[in-house]
């Protein structure tokens, strides 16, 4: 599975490093809370993309998942 996250940020005072880490560490610990996924580890999560916009008026995150058959 790869994770794709749209980080929609009010302004570009945070770094964006540090807010990638906290959007994905809460993102994934939900999924499995929520068991979306089993795991976030290697074997499940095979990688992420990101990207970053400014929306002041309307700051959020979209995310969503992209399932990888196996071959």
């Amino acid at each position: 599975m790869i994770i794709h996250y749209h980080i929609y940020e009010k302004n570009i005072k945070r770094d964006k490093d540090n807010v990638f880490a906290m959007v994905s560490k809460c993102t994934q610990d939900a999924l499995q809370k929520m068991k979306v996924i089993d795991n976030d580890g290697w074997k499940n999560v095979e990688n992420f993309t990101h990207d970053f916009f400014v929306d002041k008026n309307n700051p959020r995150v979209i995310v969503w998942l992209e399932v990888i058959e196996d071959e």
